[in-house]
Formats: structure tokens, sequence, C-alpha cells
């Protein structure tokens, strides 16, 4: 803000009175109106600011309607305001200081005494310094190993040193640099303007795989103060390198005898239709040949190949054999300067059809002959007549240092592409399912392998897997999704940016209604060529009366996904592999057809055999949660809670816990005891794994201890009621986050061997609950080791025997 200052004479003694700061017209794009001012007497200030040799400037002189303005400048000391010059109308815009300060202008119309003065400006006697460059160093040696770093580019972790920081290399003024790296900032008033600070003194950075954002911003005082002289902005990305195929598809090779230094390509895989040599771009030039190395001055040069594609091929990476030579007795050497740098660096660039696809940068340490793998940001698929052009620099620490040698180089990579899915691993007996995938034969501008199902969001998004299905799927049956693979690949696939929804899940059916839905499986990895997700989805799932119809649908699909806006996030589901149970097979004898007379009883009797082999039922002993210091006080081993701080705690009485054929069935008695509320809890938990699903395990440890969950078991599904015999209301109870799960300590409440999970109602105020219980560790088999048997007759009887007086079967 502008201050307008009024002299005024009272009784002959002269008083200074500081009027209100006026505020900037938005109408006025350059200059400060004082409108509160004997207008006589106002004027306009101009603009003030630094310029880049670090001098005060104005953009213009003070002006007013009224008459001719007179200004000068002045230092402001933090104390007092000192003119620097006198009064004038023709002052210079331009201050040079001798001294750094903040510095501001006065001005007036001439013959008044209302004085205007601008705001405050950093001005230097030096001019301001800049930044160079952005470096990665070497901790050993103090010495760039890579750099200057190019906004948007890559670094393979492999050509990094054992230890290494960040550095800005600056020229001119520059007494500090702020650093923000992702977030973090700090300020270095030492060069090597470091991050982390103090890093030539063993503090390393060492950041390893990832994405960094950097900021650098130099200024000419320490601390981050004064003028900013200049700042510098680069993100890139330091990748942990895994070759994704590394066939030779041309081998490049030296040739002493030859006058041009060439490297000279041997082809050696078919759909590569062309490949130039390896020469240096602008001519042999300085480039020299020793003991079977070529060698490139690479101040002045930089080498280059290209290839042509006659068929779909994928450029995985570059192997190059480099020698950067500084000893005397090195091939190749030896350089000039006898205290060059350790390692020197190099830039490589990618370009497809002329057009720079990218950048990635590494480094070499001295006197040896080292492989590097020079590996783009992402896969490069190149389809027939595709055209790709390699650009390899050295980049020269001093004017001494300007040898750098290629020895050798292989381009790696495969015909076809694409890296079709996995095999499925389905066991025997089980049900499998199979995609038809075709890498080799691509379609359309994005190179889409053929498949007979790929889901599209806002497009095809679910597809029933045809029959036949096994008998066993007609009638009750418990199912386990043993392996999913889901897939994606494409040509235009690393470049396509992220699809946060490429998943899928599996839907069982009968008569048309959905009997279970699985859960998705993962998404896939973005910015590749082709993507694949294996693994498990649901086990244990009980179907009651079968299934009939089983369909894979997208996680957008409207009716059995969430239904959510189209965004194309395409995906292939590969296979599926379902192992299934039918459980025991019983025999039912109701003996030799009877024949008597009308109105005579008779007593039929189902005779079962095979019974005894229907055992997988086994119980539980279950006990209250007695909660220990830290949680909360009370047993109980049911909760309703309206999520606002309204909850109740239930303790347990007349319990059981039943384990067959993968479901869990807890029954119980819930009584709040101040109140005497009571609820009859019947609940089922299926879906039973030993993996901890998706989202668990439930981390509750009110008591601080550490559990370990490597020996839990997880039921996925929970699906039960809460009836409340004082009002007649049911309660309809599922899962909330987290798997329910069991095992020691899993209650997590109290210590010992127990179970819990959380809970969603359907009531209007009690919305969520918990169930926390404790169990005996040994689970007995149940009736005896025999499954407890129920009869169903078709006249409607459910006894083992009945009596009947009427013909009929």
């Amino acid at each position: 803000m502008d201050k307008l200052y009024s002299r005024l004479t009272i009784l002959s003694a002269l008083i200074f009175f500081a009027f209100n700061s006026l505020e900037l017209n938005a109408s006025l794009s350059a200059f400060i109106d004082a409108d509160n001012a004997d207008e006589t007497c106002s004027l306009t200030l101009p603009d003030i600011y630094t310029n880049s040799d670090g001098c005060c400037e104005l953009d213009t002189y003070p002006y007013s309607a009224f008459g001719s303005v007179e200004f000068m400048w002045a230092l402001n000391t933090g104390t007092n305001i000192v003119p620097v010059t006198d009064w004038s109308t023709s002052n210079p815009l331009t201050f040079c200081p001798d001294e750094d300060g903040y510095f501001r202008i006065c001005a007036r119309v001439v013959g008044c005494d209302q004085i205007y003065e601008s705001e405050d400006v950093y001005c230097s006697s030096t001019p301001c310094g800049e930044i160079d460059g952005l470096y990665i160093y070497d901790q050993s040696n103090d010495q760039p190993a890579i750099g200057p770093i190019a906004d948007g580019s890559t670094i393979n972790l492999g050509s990094l040193p054992s230890n290494y920081y960040l550095s800005v290399q600056t020229s001119g003024n520059v007494e500090s640099v702020v650093w923000t790296v992702n977030g973090s900032s700090i300020t270095e008033n030492v060069v090597l303007y470091t991050f982390p600070g103090g890093a030539e003194n063993d503090n390393n950075w060492n950041a390893g795989s990832g994405s960094y954002s950097v900021s650098a911003l130099a200024y000419g005082e320490d601390d981050g103060y004064g003028q900013l002289c200049d700042e510098l902005h680069v993100s890139f990305s330091i990748n942990d390198y895994e070759p994704e195929c590394s066939d030779i598809l041309v081998n490049y090779t030296g040739d002493c005898n030859d006058p041009d230094d060439s490297l000279y390509p041997t082809i050696l895989e078919s759909c590569v239709d062309y490949a130039s040599e390896l020469i240096p771009e602008q001519g042999a030039g300085s480039a020299s040949c020793n003991d079977g190395i070529i060698c490139l001055q690479s101040m002045v040069n930089n080498w280059r190949f290209d290839l042509t594609a006659n068929q779909s091929m994928l450029i995985d990476h570059l192997e190059a054999h480099f020698l950067y030579p500084i000893d005397w007795s090195t091939a190749g050497g030896p350089s000039n300067d006898d205290n060059c740098p350790h390692t020197i660096s190099y830039r490589t660039e990618f370009y497809i059809n002329g057009s720079l696809i990218s950048t990635v940068y590494g480094s070499v340490e001295a006197d040896a002959i080292i492989s590097k793998v020079l590996a783009p940001d992402a896969d490069i698929f190149l389809q027939t007549g595709d055209e790709l052009t390699v650009r390899i620099f050295g980049l020269p620490n001093s004017s001494g240092c300007q040898l750098f040698e290629i020895a050798g180089l292989e381009v790696k990579g495969c015909c076809g592409g694409l890296t079709p899915p996995s095999d499925p691993s389905c066991s025997a007996g089980s049900f499998l399912w199979q995609n038809n995938v075709d890498v080799t034969n691509l379609v359309g501008s994005n190179g889409l392998p053929t498949a007979d199902v790929r889901f599209v969001g806002g497009s095809l998004t679910n597809y029933t897997i045809p029959g036949p299905y096994p008998d066993e799927f007609s009638g009750p049956i418990t199912v386990s999704i043993e392996e999913a693979i889901s897939w994606d690949g494409y040509t235009t696939r690393p470049s396509t940016g992220d699809q946060p929804n490429e998943q899928w899940r599996v839907v069982f059916l009968k008569d048309g209604e959905v009997v279970f839905s699985s859960a998705y499986t993962e998404d896939l990895e973005t910015g590749v060529l082709a993507a694949e997700w294996r693994g498990p989805l649901d086990q244990d799932i009980f179907l009651a009366e079968g299934a009939d119809e089983i369909i894979l649908a997208h996680y957008e699909d409207p009716t059995y996904g969430t239904g959510s806006a189209p965004s194309a996030n395409s995906v292939v589901p590969s296979s599926i592999c379902i192992s299934y149970n039918a459980g025991c097979i019983l025999e039912v004898d109701l003996g030799e057809d009877i024949t008597e007379c009308l109105g005579t009883e008779v007593t039929l009797s189902a005779n079962v055999s095979g019974a005894s082999s229907c055992s997988d039922c086994c119980e539980r002993n279950v006990f209250n949660t007695y909660p220990q210091a830290g949680c909360t006080t009370g047993d109980y081993v049911f909760y309703l809670s309206d999520g606002n701080g309204d909850s109740r705690r239930y303790q347990g009485s007349d319990m059981s816990w039943e384990e067959c054929d993968g479901i869990a069935h807890f029954i119980a008695t819930a009584t709040h005891v101040e109140t005497g509320d009571t609820y009859y809890l019947d609940v089922y938990f299926s879906g039973k794994t030993e993996n901890p699903p998706a989202g668990s395990p439930k981390d509750n440890n009110c008591n601080g201890n550490e559990d370990d969950n490597g020996d839990w078991t997880y039921y996925q599904n929970t699906f039960g009621t809460a009836y409340n015999p004082g009002t007649g209301v049911t309660l309809s109870l599922s899962r909330r986050g987290p798997s329910f799960q069991l095992g020691q300590d899993a209650n997590e409440v109290t210590e010992g061997f127990g179970a819990s999970g959380w809970l969603n109602t359907d009531d209007d105020h009690y919305t969520i609950g918990d169930i926390n219980i404790m169990l005996g560790m040994s689970c007995t088999p149940s009736g005896s080791g025999v499954s407890d048997l129920s009869y169903l007759w078709s006249n409607g009887e459910t006894t083992e025997s009945i009596s009947v007086s009427e013909t009929g079967t």
C-alpha cells in the first residue's frame, strides 16, 4: 500500500500527519491514485521493481495532471527513510545502489507539500546470479553423476551411485537456495546448495524409485532473503527398471579399420526392416579408435542411429557399452585433464517418426568399459513402417574432460511386442473358463489385440460364461474362486493415462436372481504396454440352491457393478478358475413298494447311508469380551451406535459358535444390562479365507498391543439378524469395512483367541455396530462327528418316519 503524508503548519511548528493508505483502483493497470489527497496536489506513482541486474527500476515517471512532478530515491534502513538522491524532475528511472538494501521513491507535485511514497523493493549492488541446472551428485566424490536433469525425464535407478544427493549449479551472485522436494522444504546458504542440507558431509538423499517434483529458488541474500534471482522447477522419475522382453533385435559392433568411426548393425530379428550405422551425427569430427573402442568427443558431437520396423515390435531398452577414460594408460585416452571427475553423465533421446517421446539420463565411472541399460520412460511400440531414432549425448564436466566412448550397443525387445496373459493354473476337477486373446493380431489405431471378451466402460461391461456347468452346480454347493487373471494391453496404453477402474468381478445367479457377487479383481498398473493381475477372489462361497448362470461384470457395469459414469476403463478378463464341493453324498432307501388294503396305515422310514462322511462341522465355546486396561468397560458381545456418541453394549448368554463347510454361525441372546433391552442374534459368516482380503485386517487395538495376524482366518461376507422381542423389530446385519476376523488376539479388545467385526444395520438410529467375542481355541466336532440330518418328504413331512394311509408315491 502507498502511504500519503500531508505536511501542515500549526502555531509555526511543522508537523507531519500520516494519512490512511490508499487502495489500488482495479481499473488502473500501472498506477496508484491518492484520491483522498488535495486534488490539485494528487499524482500517480509508477510500478517499482528489481530488474535482472539487481537494480531498482521504474516503468515510467510519476505523473500529475496539475503540474510537474519531482521525485527522489530513498533507502529504508528499518528505522529511517534516508534520501540517496536529490529531488529532481529528471532523476533516472533506473537506480543501481552502492550497497544492498530496500529502496523506494518519494514524489510530489512541484510547489506542493504532499509527499507520496512507493512500496519498498530489494536492490543489490551486485548483479543477481542464476541457476544453471539440477544435478544428482555422487556422494563418494561430491561430483555430478547425472545432469542437468530436464523436466519430465526418467532416470534408471541402476545408473545411480551407491549414495547420492541433489544439487543445483549456479553462476553469478547467489547467496542462498530454497529447496522444495515433494513438499519438503529447506534453505541452504552454502555452495553446493544441496538437498538434503549439508549433503556434501555424508547426508545423502538416496530417494530410490518414485516420482519427484523439485523447486529451487535462488536469492541474493542468505536465508532466502533479498532479490529472487532465479528459479528452477523440474519433475522427474527414478525407475527400478525390469525388462519386459530382451531379445537382441540389432547388435552394433565397431571396426577400427573403418574411416568413419562407425558401429555396424547386425539385424538379428525379422521384425527389423532396416538399421543404420551408429555414427557421430555431425560427422567423424574428433572421434578416434583405439583397441577396438570407438570414441566420441562429447562436447562437440553425439551418436545417432535409426531403425525401421516391418511388423509390430517392442523396443524395451538399449544396452550400451561405454568407456570414460581419464587415465593416460586407458584405451582411447588420455583426456586433456588429469583432474577430471570420476564420473561423467550421458543423455539418451528416443524419437518415433521424428517426435521426441522420451529422454533418460545416466552416468558411468572412469577407466573401465561399463554396460548401461538405456530404458525409455515407457515401452516403445513400433508398427509396420515406424522409424525409431536414438541420440546419445555425453555431458562434459569441463573443457578438459570431453572424451566419451562407445564400444558397442544392443537394441533389445521383441517382435510382436505385447506380452500375452499368463496361462491359468487350475487344479484338476475345477471349472475353468479362458478367454481367447491374440497379441499378434492387432487392430485399430490403438493397436488392440483381438479378444473374445474385452470390457470397456460405457460399452461391453458384462459377459455370461457359457455352459454347460458341472452337474453339481444344480444343487447346494460350496465354491471358491481359486484364480482370476485380469489383463490389459495395447500399443497406445503407455500414454493413455490413469484408468482407475480396470477391474471386474464374478457374479453367481440362480433363476435370474443374484445369489453371490465376488470382490473385484485389483486395478492394473498404469503407463505400461501390458499389465496383469493374478490371484484368488472369494473362498468357500456356499450357494444354498446352486447356480445356473455365472457372469463376469466390469466395475462400471450398471447392473452388476457400481454403475458409475463411463470412463473407458478397458480390461480383459483372461481366465477364471472355480473349485467346487457339493458336500457329502447321501443314499436314502425307503424300502420296497408296499401293497396293502385300503384304509391300512403304513409306516415309512428313511434309511440313510453315507452320513458319516458328511462331518465338516465343529463347535467352539463362546465367551463375553472383557475389556482390558485402556479399552471400554463392561463385558459385552454386541455393540450398537448411532455414530455420534449414542451407543449401547450388550452382554451375551446362551451363545453358540459353529463352523461348517467354510461357514460360521453365531447365535446369542444379547442383553443391555442397564435397560434390559434384548436382542436375539443369528449371524452367518461366509467367504472363508486365510489370506487378508483388501482392507483387512481390522485395526482397532485399544490396548496398544501389537497383533500377530499371520494365522488369522477371515470371513468376507456377513449376513444375519438381531430380533428384539420387546419391540418386535428385526434388524438386518451386514459387514461394514474389513472382513470378520478370527484368531489369536483377533478380538482387538481382549487378548486371547477371539473374533470381531464391524457391522451395518438397517435401523434408523443405531446404524452401525460390532460383534466382539472370545472363543475356545479347540473346535470340537459337532453331532459326535456326524452332521445333523434333515428330512423332507413329498407330502411336506419333516420327520425320519411318516405314517400314510393313502395310495401314492
